[in-house]
């Protein structure tokens, strides 16, 4: 259905979601390349809140598009829009203006009589995606007249990229709240501390952040500030309250983060609790975190502690009662799921001092 240079725009924009720091930089550069799989001739995108519709957008951007004309379409032709009201009833689905307004009715009410006429725009696309804490992510395209309507691949592009961007979206908002926070606590000191909380409501709001989630959330590449927002959109849907789930990121300078998130109540929109620790290689956590990761059992783990301290299979069996074969195939497995071959590889790995995948075997 699509060709090879368009799978790799649509792969781009899914690579691209954490790209940027702003709201503005991170939507800029991925509808540039959504305008390479979709021409548009302008475009809005906005995040907003449709329990509180007199807030308007919280979060906007807009391409070739006047900030005038956008207010003179709140004020007078929003009401009258079809595409906002059949978006909204069937989210992640594109919509077109020609699905709504036939060619022989197009130009007969206000909206497309007027505003889309004075705008020189003949053609619509749109589409909403729900995101965390009721708020939804909307994106229309436009295109003027004497152009083709959107074609039915140019819309199945479009439903496949729509996720990716909102996440792009919900990534760059929690991250401006989390610098808007850090910035509010301006004596947040030079402590040192490895592990920090945060409270996001499942809107994404920061409840609660302390210094060292601060300094973690700042880490350059922007990765721990997505993994939150992908993690709450999962945890904050209903769920038994202390549910959890853990997931490790890696960082920049190549040690690792794991966070763990905890549902703190049991509703419609539960607050989520996060613990990010900064596990430094040979540290007790690092290796109780690979070896989660690579999917040792507790049997499995125990004998590999006892390994790391260098001792010898039958020093091992001895402590733990059993026989020195067993310990053989238990380090066989050990080594199997590490994937390395030799002892020195292995506490390489378990500690991580390499990470998984890039070791020597």
């Amino acid at each position: 259905m699509f060709t090879s240079d368009q799978v790799e725009l649509l792969l781009r924009i899914a690579r691209d979601t954490g790209e940027g720091q702003t709201f503005a930089d991170r939507l800029g550069s991925i509808t540039d390349t959504l305008s390479r799989l979709i021409p548009f001739t302008s475009m809005t995108v906005w995040v907003a809140d449709p329990d509180r519709p007199e807030d308007g957008a919280s979060q906007a951007l807009f391409r070739n598009v006047d900030q005038r004309d956008l207010e003179r379409y709140v004020e007078e032709y929003a009401r009258d829009d079809p595409m906002v009201r059949s978006a909204m009833s069937a989210p992640r689905h594109p919509v077109a203006m020609s699905d709504l307004v036939p060619t022989r009715r197009f130009g007969r009410d206000a909206f497309t009589g007027e505003f889309l006429q004075r705008q020189g725009i003949r053609h619509l696309l749109a589409i909403m995606e729900p995101m965390a804490g009721g708020k939804h992510f909307g994106l229309c395209m436009h295109r003027e007249r004497g152009l083709r309507d959107f074609t039915r691949r140019e819309r199945e592009a479009l439903r496949i990229a729509a996720p990716d961007i909102s996440r792009a979206a919900a990534g760059a908002l929690l991250r401006e709240r989390c610098a808007r926070h850090a910035a509010a606590r301006h004596d947040a000191g030079s402590e040192s501390s490895l592990m920090g909380t945060v409270v996001l409501s499942a809107a994404g709001d920061v409840v609660h952040m302390d210094r060292a989630a601060e300094r973690l959330c700042a880490e350059p590449g922007g990765r721990v500030v997505d993994v939150l927002v992908a993690m709450l959109e999962r945890q904050a849907r209903p769920a038994t309250e202390g549910a959890s789930r853990v997931e490790a990121v890696r960082l920049p300078d190549g040690r690792s983060l794991r966070i763990q998130a905890t549902t703190l109540a049991t509703r419609r929109e539960a607050d989520v609790l996060f613990v990010l620790e900064r596990l430094e290689p040979g540290s007790a956590a690092t290796i109780d975190d690979v070896a989660r990761r690579i999917g040792l059992t507790p049997r499995e783990l125990e004998i590999a502690r006892l390994a790391l301290q260098d001792l010898g299979y039958r020093e091992i069996a001895f402590r733990l009662g059993v026989s020195i074969g067993t310990v053989n195939s238990h380090m066989a497995r050990i080594h199997a799921k590490a994937g390395v071959s030799s002892r020195l590889a292995l506490a390489n790995v378990l500690t991580g001092r390499t990470p998984l995948g890039r070791h020597d075997r």
